[in-house]
């Protein structure tokens, strides 16, 4: 299997199925560098099934190293190896919503939605950080994401409370033309406003946002999130059962 065969084929397998990758890595060259998203161009080596699936990295016992392992490059889907124990295992989910149907849940009347401003990268990166436990950005990298070739202002959307003036939830959402995919990147609501469906409420503007151009919207998460992210995209008529475990 050649190396843009291989490419094109993981293309058209996502599109029919969004669920059957856990991201798209022929979208960009940055996947190549990315030590969850090695690629074998080997047949034999190629290894494709869709059922639970874990991603992969080889070789097992060594740490990853983009420039010696710039030959490797090994994706590989396998089913779930329970065998493997000496890596730690970590379970998401990847959930997509098909556009031919739209709904836009009434938002609070103490709340707006505003966009974010260019010179609100500072504040979108406090907002991030200080919302997850595990997760920290720079500076560097929120400006970097305005930079890439699916980068849309109008995905990029706060809501405020209208009371205080105070942001009380941040959405982030990516869209690529070339296949028509709007991709939710990051939703948070802080929590000290959680349970007023401020969630939903994001959720369903940017996928409403989306549906002007893309036919399909993907989002993934962490199964084991003390938050449940799942359970919200699904209540917002996102679609999915296929879970993927990521060995590291």
């Amino acid at each position: 299997m050649t190396h843009d065969h291989f490419l094109k084929t993981l293309k058209a397998t996502y599109i029919l199925d969004p669920t059957t990758q856990p991201t798209a890595f022929w979208k960009t060259k940055a996947w190549l560098n990315h030590p969850d998203a090695r690629l074998t161009t080997e047949e034999g080596n190629t290894t494709l099934t869709f059922k639970d699936m874990l991603l992969l990295r080889l070789p097992l016992h060594a740490p990853y190293n983009p420039i010696t392992d710039a030959g490797l490059k090994t994706l590989v889907f396998a089913e779930k190896q329970h065998a493997i124990t000496h890596l730690k295992e970590t379970k998401y989910f990847k959930l997509y919503y098909n556009h031919s149907v739209r709904t836009t849940p009434p938002l609070n009347p103490n709340f707006q939605i505003k966009p974010v401003t260019p010179d609100e990268y500072h504040q979108v990166m406090t907002f991030i950080n200080e919302n997850y436990e595990n997760i920290h950005v720079d500076l560097d990298e929120v400006q970097s994401w305005r930079t890439r070739p699916v980068y849309k202002d109008d995905l990029w959307i706060w809501i405020i409370d209208t009371a205080t003036d105070k942001t009380a939830a941040l959405g982030i959402a990516e869209f690529d033309p070339d296949i028509d995919e709007g991709a939710l990147e990051w939703i948070q609501v802080d929590a000290a406003y959680r349970g007023h469906g401020l969630g939903k409420a994001l959720v369903h503007t940017l996928v409403n946002r989306i549906s002007a151009s893309g036919t399909f919207t993907t989002v993934s998460g962490e199964v084991d999130n003390l938050t449940k992210p799942e359970r919200l995209y699904k209540s917002c008529g996102f679609t999915g059962e296929r879970i993927w475990y990521v060995y590291r």
